[in-house]
C-alpha cells in the first residue's frame, strides 16, 4: 500500500478519532471542559481539512458528473452541519434538539462520505 492509497484509510481513523474525541467531550458533563472541546474541535477540523485535500487531488482538472457533484455538495452540508450543531450544544442555554442532531450526524456523515469515496474510487485508484 503508497502513501497515496493509505489516504482512505488515515481519513478513517481520523474519523474514529473525531468520534472518540467527542464522546470524550460528551463525558465531561455541563459545563463543557473547554480543554477537550477545543482538542475534539482541532482534531475534526483536521480531518475536514485532510478529506478536502483528497478530494481536491481526486477530481483535480477532471470533469465531474452531476451526481459526483451533488453527492460531494451533500457530504460538505453534512459536514456543515455537524459544525454548526457542535456550536449549538456548546452553548450554556441548552438548544432543543441540537444535541440530538450532533449525536446522529456522524452517522449522517459516514454515510456520506463512503458514497463519495465509492463513487469516486475508481478515479482515485486510477489517478497518475
Amino acid at each position: 500500500m503508497t502513501i497515496s492509497h493509505s489516504n482512505p484509510v488515515i481519513a478513517a481513523v481520523c474519523f474514529v478519532l473525531v468520534l472518540i474525541s467527542g464522546y470524550w467531550v460528551s463525558r465531561s458533563g455541563k459545563p463543557i471542559n473547554q480543554a477537550r472541546m477545543n482538542v475534539h474541535k482541532f482534531i475534526a477540523l483536521g480531518t475536514a481539512i485532510f478529506i478536502g485535500v483528497i478530494l481536491f487531488q481526486v477530481l483535480e482538472g477532471q470533469k465531474w458528473t452531476a451526481l459526483e457533484t451533488g453527492m460531494v455538495i451533500a457530504s460538505g452540508v453534512v459536514a456543515l452541519a455537524a459544525r454548526l450543531t457542535g456550536g449549538l450544544t456548546s452553548l450554556a442555554q441548552t438548544i432543543p434538539g441540537a444535541a440530538f442532531l450532533h449525536e446522529v450526524n456522524p452517522t449522517w456523515l459516514c454515510s456520506s462520505q463512503l458514497s463519495c469515496y465509492s463513487l469516486l474510487g475508481d478515479r482515485y485508484r486510477n489517478r497518475k
